[in-house]
């Protein structure tokens, strides 16, 4: 099954330098450690530039399931780690690569796996709390998730260093940039773009990444560490079931679901960048 390489993309280390934090961030930061809690509450009150949202939530009876696994077509060796130069001391000398996780039977973690442009259906999944985004060793955790329209993103460093947020929609629009000086520093954002976010550091920390997904309908899923997904209660109806990964890029396929039916679609990636072993 063919796949196209997604891009990656690197943000510039000098914004940093010149306390950039972004655009109404800065003036929220706190100065101390004390003052933390009250930047919290001040940001989680702004949203960033709200978006319409095309979803209708509808009543339906007739509805199925779908559930699959997504597996990578070939065995390879694990991805070596990646040289740290800067803050050895909390960040470590080598840093893990998270870019490919595999687990049972070749299954591929971290796929995003969603239904293409739904736009009625079930009512949105409501979060019991902000949706975490954490800095711990040096490393964005958890490095990709997806969150619903609208949810509350509390982003916390749980390292002694400054470390920094840079989040880019699809890539290449600067969505907020926060520089997160202090442990226990702690910042929330509401996420009212729908899309994809690619998350950097850019206080020298090159080798850290993270993806959220902000989905403007519920019929997503992440797999998990064996590979596996499932979105259930779907309209019957045809759709195109799309898969993302930060490796192994994008893919398409279309997909039907049948009342109180579970379709199974099981999908295979090729990974041509990888040598087999």
């Amino acid at each position: 099954m063919a796949t196209r390489a997604a891009p990656f993309f690197l943000p510039p280390l000098f914004c940093l330098l010149f306390a950039c934090s972004g655009g109404d961030d800065r003036e929220n930061a706190p100065s101390s450690r004390e003052t933390v809690d009250d930047a919290v509450s001040s940001v989680e009150s702004s949203p960033v530039h709200p978006s319409p949202h095309r979803y209708e939530v509808i009543s339906f009876e007739d509805a199925g399931a779908l559930t699959g696994t997504v597996r990578l077509s070939a065995t390879v060796a694990p991805l070596t780690g990646i040289p740290v130069l800067k803050d050895q001391s909390v960040c470590g000398t080598h840093s893990p690569n998270p870019s490919l996780e595999l687990g049972t039977g070749n299954g591929v973690a971290n796929v995003i796996v969603s239904l293409v442009g739904v736009t009625q259906g079930k009512p949105m999944e409501q979060l019991p709390a902000p949706t975490k985004l954490d800095q711990v060793g040096c490393l964005y955790v958890p490095h990709v998730q997806i969150v619903p329209l609208g949810s509350t993103l509390d982003i916390a460093n749980s390292d002694p260093i400054l470390h920094n947020v840079h989040a880019y929609l699809n890539g290449t629009e600067t969505v907020f940039n926060l520089a997160m000086p202090l442990r226990g520093y702690r910042i929330r954002r509401r996420l009212d773009q729908p899309g994809l976010m690619s998350l950097k550091c850019d206080a020298g920390h090159t080798w850290m990444s993270g993806y959220i997904m902000v989905q403007e309908h519920p019929y997503y899923a992440l797999t998990v560490a064996d590979g596996s997904y499932s979105i259930e209660d779907v309209p019957v109806g045809k759709y195109v079931l799309k898969l993302w990964h930060e490796f192994l890029g994008e893919t398409e396929v279309p997909v039907e679901i049948e009342s109180d039916t579970t379709s199974t679609v099981d999908l295979e990636l090729n990974a041509p960048a990888l040598d087999p072993s």
